[in-house]
């Protein structure tokens, strides 16, 4: 994700604020998806050798297309869990489960779907 801010609050919460990506797919005649995304998140675990966060929030993904399909946006919910594992000699190990749920398709009408 590009753009991302962190803001450590007290008490091991951190607030997420950013700017996702922007992706091209020929194939899928995408011309271009944005993401942006805010959230906030607790570490269950904050050493020098392992941090280990659960995250929650919102993602926001807007799409347009080359041809004559309208754009779309819709909005997701996310929660997820991450788990770094750092080494002395600087070996790093990220194990990430995320979980998004759509909460809204523009032009489709509210919908609630596991993804």
């Amino acid at each position: 994700m590009m753009g991302v801010d962190r803001f450590d609050l007290p008490a091991e919460r951190v607030v997420h604020i950013g700017l996702g990506g922007f992706f091209k797919n020929n194939q899928q005649l995408l011309d271009i998806r944005m993401d942006s995304k805010i959230g906030f998140g607790k570490f269950l675990i904050n050493q020098s050798t392992a941090l280990w966060m659960m995250q929650t929030g919102l993602n926001s993904n807007n799409e347009e297309f080359m041809n004559e399909f309208p754009a779309k946006s819709s909005l997701e919910g996310e929660l997820s869990t991450s788990l770094s594992l750092i080494s002395k000699v600087l070996i790093f190990f990220l194990i990430l489960f995320s979980m998004k749920v759509s909460l809204k398709k523009v032009g489709f009408g509210p919908i609630l779907n596991w993804m």
